[in-house]
């Protein structure tokens, strides 16, 4: 009907319904701010828990072949441009825990992050580009959108970046 999925691309239905329901959130929490209501953050609280499920799921129906737009897992991550700059190596802290911290990294193409350790086990999530991961013990793998790696701890590893690539680090 209209050709919408021409117009739009390969749009994940769960994601446009999870994006509509949390923009009426939205404007229901902006009301209960301009009116100092106590109840505002849990409306906000339940827009990022159904967008977060929303992502988990949207992650599942990735892995499982679903045809998609890789734009649509960069625009579900960031609501903002976390790397404003054109710098080789980018990063921004998204938030930091006493229990460890979650990172954005934006590697331009055909550059490199250089050789470091990390003392603690660490996962890396590939949300937009192509990148590959290698370490010393020989292990190497090609990022795409949605594949994610386990960085040993105590182990020396770089990342080049084949086209340019956004990138979550958790640890």
């Amino acid at each position: 009907m209209f050709d919408v999925r021409a117009k739009e691309g390969n749009y994940v239905l769960f994601v446009v319904w999870s994006n509509f329901i949390s923009s009426v959130l939205y404007l229901i929490s902006v009301y209960g701010l301009l009116t100092s209501k106590i109840w505002t953050f849990k409306i906000l609280g339940l827009s990022t828990i159904i967008l977060s499920i929303a992502f988990i799921g949207f992650l599942f129906y990735i892995e499982s072949g679903g045809i998609h737009e890789n734009k649509t897992v960069g625009a579900m991550v960031f609501r903002r441009d976390l790397h404003q700059t054109l710098k080789a190596i980018s990063t921004a802290s998204l938030f930091k825990t006493t229990e460890g911290n979650v990172t954005s990294i934006q590697i331009l193409a055909d550059e490199q992050l250089k050789e470091h350790i990390t003392k603690v086990p660490a996962i890396l999530l590939c949300l937009i580009g192509q990148a590959i991961f290698e370490n010393e013990n020989g292990i190497k793998h090609t990022l795409t959108t949605g594949d994610y790696v386990n960085i040993e701890p105590n182990t020396k590893h770089w990342i080049n970046a084949i086209s340019t690539s956004n990138l979550i680090l958790i640890k």
